[in-house]
């Protein structure tokens, strides 16, 4: 085999490697959001669209989460790490009012 054909095929193996790792993160996060969330790839990604990519809550683009109810396990929004952790934080009550009295108190 020549060096030009034995380069071309190396690179179209690397390039299908490329493909084939980009197939596979897709079927995993498929997979992972009918786990979790009863939903699919496709709607997750229009939800992206829908939210223009954007954090629901601060509007900022960072990596979003799929923020559910855990009572009912119905699919809300998608938010940033950080909102979806406050939000967990702000639906209980109880914590939300121990961490005020902290904060109140070590201003």
């Amino acid at each position: 085999m020549s060096q030009d054909r034995l380069a071309a095929a190396i690179a179209f193996m690397r390039a299908d490697e490329g493909a084939c790792a980009d197939a596979a993160r897709r079927y995993n996060k498929d997979q992972n959001l009918k786990l979790k969330y009863g939903m699919e790839l496709w709607q997750y990604e229009r939800m992206v669209i829908e939210q223009r990519g954007l954090c629901y809550i601060c509007k900022q683009a960072k990596p979003l989460n799929v923020d559910h109810c855990h009572k009912t396990g119905r699919v809300r929004k998608l938010l940033c790490t950080k909102c979806n952790t406050s939000l967990a934080v702000a639906e209980d009550a109880e914590l939300l009012a121990i961490l005020q009295k902290y904060v109140a108190e070590h201003a």
